[in-house]
This record gives structure tokens, sequence and C-alpha cells, in this order.
């Protein structure tokens, strides 16, 4: 645990997730995605790749999908020191990370068609 590091986890109907990184000093952001989590067994005993974001219309696709998962109110728990792990209870509207990006991928797909 870190001042400097908060961490949430949104576990719902889709148990994927996604390999995401997100550096940032507030004047310079850089977003990776990579094949796999920063888990023992991947860094240790596997070949993983991670490569920055560069194309702005994905770069954002990805941050929408960060910032619905920040502020996700309904499934999210914050994962605290003790292990206590409370939902997260920000905002007035509901929020779900997950069905909210599923309808936003769904109607910017039915946008290009």
């Amino acid at each position: 645990m870190s001042e400097n590091i908060e961490v949430i986890s949104v576990v719902g109907k889709y148990l994927e997730h996604a390999r995401v990184y997100f550096f940032g000093n507030n004047e310079e952001n850089n977003l990776f995605v990579g094949s796999a989590d920063c888990m023992e067994r991947n860094l240790d005993r596997r070949v993983e790749v991670i490569v920055p974001i560069e194309d702005d219309e994905i770069r954002n696709t990805i941050l929408t999908c960060l910032d619905l998962q920040w502020h996700d109110n309904t499934k999210a728990r914050v994962i605290d020191r003790k292990q206590i792990n409370k939902y997260q209870s920000k905002g007035k509207s509901p929020i779900n990370a997950q069905l909210d990006f599923k309808t936003f991928l769904e109607e910017k797909i039915s946008s290009l068609v």
C-alpha cells in the first residue's frame, strides 16, 4: 500500500479485466496495454509484452473505460490496508463500469455502420 496508489477492484458479470497501465505527472501522461497482469508467474516465467497507445481515438476509448471503472459505484470495492474492501459509494447516479462501457462500445460501433 502507498499514499500515492489507490486500488479499486471491479468484479461483475464479465470476469476478464484489462491490462492497462496509466502513468502520469500532470504534464505528460503515458498509456500502455499489456498481455498480462503484474503477477510473479507472468513476469518471471513468461515473455510478456507492454506497448504504448499512441492513437488518439484508441487512447480516448481506453481512458473512457478507465474513467468508468474509477467511478463505478455498484460493483467497485476500494482495496485497503485492512482488507475490509468496502463497496465504493461516490456519486449520485449509479455507474456500473462493465455494463456502461459495453453500452458505450455498442453506441460507438453503431455510429460507424
